[in-house]
């Protein structure tokens, strides 16, 4: 699945760069309402220090649930490692809500904790999700 990042965002927000790459998603239910899901992130994205873009490598593993209605909690772990050799690993703990706003609409908001030191100590996220 191909994805870009188009630099929209005001500057207190956004990188102003685009950035792009090709996403491997795996999903199976597990019974009970329950879902795991996994993911591969090859991408070109801008590098923090120089302003030059790198090769990143993701990789995610997610458990996901049905709350009540539309409402849905997730538990994922994710990491990315520059393919370019220069920056260090970075994983996190993320979890969050999603809701579905049709069979093809999904809002998601959470909290992202940091767990190796190149990461981030937390940030906070928001998202939606479009299937066509």
């Amino acid at each position: 699945m191909p994805y870009l990042k188009i630099p929209t965002a005001d500057d207190a927000l956004g990188n102003d760069e685009a950035e792009g790459g090709l996403i491997l998603p795996f999903s199976m239910a597990l019974g009970d309402e329950w879902t795991l899901g996994a993911m591969l992130d090859l991408g070109v994205v801008r590098a923090s220090a120089d302003d030059r873009h790198v090769w990143d490598l993701g990789h995610t593993v997610t458990v996901s649930r049905g709350l009540f209605g539309d409402l849905g909690g997730f538990l994922e772990y994710a990491g990315f490692v520059s393919l370019n050799a220069d920056g260090d690993y970075r994983g996190s703990l993320d979890t969050g809500l999603t809701y579905a706003i049709s069979g093809d609409v999904q809002l998601d908001a959470g909290v992202r904790l940091g767990l190796t030191r190149a990461d981030d100590d937390i940030g906070v996220f928001a998202g939606i999700s479009l299937r066509y």
